[in-house]
């Protein structure tokens, strides 16, 4: 699986553990809650941490888990006051719309540009990319309103 930014640079830590053989999507498909950030100094790098991990609420209000759309929608809450960790979605992304039709995930949104860095937009993107996967996405569609761009990720070679 390769992660591509805007940048086209392919460069991504998923610190939920360490990676260093190839990753069978399938297998990993368990409750989600989307994907968090740490910044770590050291490696001057943001990390991606697994929402279910950090023990977000996986399931809604009737016991059953969330699907794509609402798991895009919690990733802009942090359920534990005064977490170590962020949401991936900064204050200035805004989610329009989210959906997951055949294998396809598509996310519209709108951003505050100048509240919002590139970094940022890299930064949920790349989120974005993470919480498709765990839902078997093989491409994800991100169109952002505000800078009228659409853009297809391909997430698993078909």
């Amino acid at each position: 699986i390769v992660f591509i930014n805007p940048d086209s640079g392919t460069d991504i830590i998923v610190a939920e553990r360490e990676v260093n053989k190839p990753l069978v999507v399938e297998e990993e498909r368990e409750a989600t809650r989307g994907y968090y950030t740490v910044y770590d100094e050291a490696l001057e790098e943001t990390l991606f941490l697994a929402g279910q991990a950090l023990e977000e609420q996986v399931v809604n209000e009737e016991g059953e888990l969330l699907s794509f759309s609402d798991t895009v929608d919690k990733m802009e809450i942090i359920d534990e006051e005064g977490a170590f960790y962020a949401s991936a979605v900064v204050k200035g992304i805004d989610i329009v719309n989210a959906t997951l039709v055949n294998g396809r995930a598509s996310v519209q949104y709108t951003m505050d540009e100048d509240m919002v860095t590139d970094a940022d937009r890299v930064v949920f993107e790349n989120a974005i990319q993470l919480a498709a996967l765990d839902f078997q996405a093989s491409k994800v569609e991100l169109v952002n309103d505000t800078l009228e761009e659409h853009v297809i990720y391909s997430l698993i070679e078909e």
